[in-house]
């Protein structure tokens, strides 16, 4: 796939064309590309997906900063696994914020040769916000046609990210992995700890996520995790199809939350790897959150809370065997 983050990069290129935020790239997301992609390659034009770095909505609500489903890394990288042929991920400026949608039509066909517009019905590209009716206007006028489906729906359930948002606040891991079409999950780096759950028996990777992204409600998770640039320090491959050498996801159990037990106010996403242990502070993690088992609670001793932490991970390896013997689409999926 073809990046570029000016128009004026492109050479008129004859293109079936997306535009949007895409935050989460999810299924709805998806099914909206291919079906650009599907356009574009029966007619022997290139499918482009135009979208916006960062959120437009850091810019018109600076102190509502989006609460994000993926980083603009994370974004790019789910896109080129749709088969779009052009991402064009356009810095957002007050400029660019200032076109009306006539304007920014106008940009659009001054630099590629727009065969097609793929929407929703509520799209709008303007500071006007003008209908997707008024669009097919301007297409007809400039050269291009407008196609508008309708919202994509998963089990009845309409997709949307705002939906994903919730469900993942909500801790509903499942409902939001359907709308996805992946587990949902966050990478950042592992940071020094208080070291307390190695004083339990439990050492566990204390995750620094990005900022902005969406976090599960607090509690303890099934999760698997994911090593990127370390594949020394891995397990051998176990399953079939894995070649030697290729790192596959790591069983664990993920506690996200504020520690009630220690009390010390402050909030963490920390992982305990089953049957792992190695020195990965300061390298890439991503946590995969597969289902939400229990919420956070104080104990009324360190043996209780241990325990209870023998019987969270006995939950989670059970729930994982199953996940990967009934979901493993959403596995594959997942890790980026």
């Amino acid at each position: 796939m073809e990046i570029y983050t000016d128009l004026a990069q492109l050479q008129g290129q004859e293109v079936a064309l997306t535009i949007g935020t895409f935050d989460g790239v999810h299924r709805g997301h998806q099914h909206l590309i291919g079906r650009a992609v599907e356009s574009a390659q029966q007619h022997g034009w290139r499918s482009a997906v135009m979208t916006f770095e960062p959120h437009p909505r850091f810019m018109f609500w600076p102190d509502s900063p989006p609460v994000l489903l993926c980083t603009d890394a994370e974004k790019r990288k789910l896109i080129a696994r749709s088969g779009a042929d052009i991402l064009i991920a356009l810095p957002f400026t007050r400029e660019l914020a200032a076109n009306s949608t006539r304007q920014f039509a106008q940009q659009l066909t001054r630099h590629l040769t727009v065969r097609e517009l793929w929407e929703g019905p509520d799209f709008t590209m303007g500071r006007d916000l003008l209908p997707i009716d008024y669009i097919a206007q301007l297409g007809a006028e400039m050269g291009f046609t407008v196609h508008t489906i309708e919202r994509y729906s998963v089990e009845g359930t309409k997709v949307s990210s705002s939906a994903i948002r919730q469900a993942i606040t909500r801790g509903q891991m499942g409902q939001a992995a359907t709308m996805l079409g992946r587990y949902y999950s966050i990478q950042g780096v592992v940071v020094h700890g208080a070291q307390r759950g190695r004083q339990l028996g439990y050492p566990t990777a204390n995750l620094d996520p990005p900022p902005h992204l969406a976090m599960p409600g607090n509690g303890i998770y099934a999760t698997f995790a994911y090593l990127y640039d370390s594949p020394s320090v891995l397990p051998p491959p176990s399953r079939e199809g894995v070649g030697e050498g290729e790192r596959i996801p790591l069983p664990s159990a993920t506690n996200v939350g504020y520690r009630p037990m220690f009390a010390d106010g402050s909030s963490n996403v920390e992982t305990y790897i089953f049957d792992f242990d190695a020195d990965i502070y300061d390298r890439d993690l991503r946590i995969a959150f597969v289902t939400h088992q229990r919420g956070e609670e104080k104990f009324a001793s360190l043996e209780a809370l241990i325990t209870q932490m023998a019987a969270d991970c006995q939950t989670a390896r059970a729930t994982l065997e199953r996940a990967q013997a009934e979901d493993e689409n959403l596995l594959l999926h997942t890790f980026i």
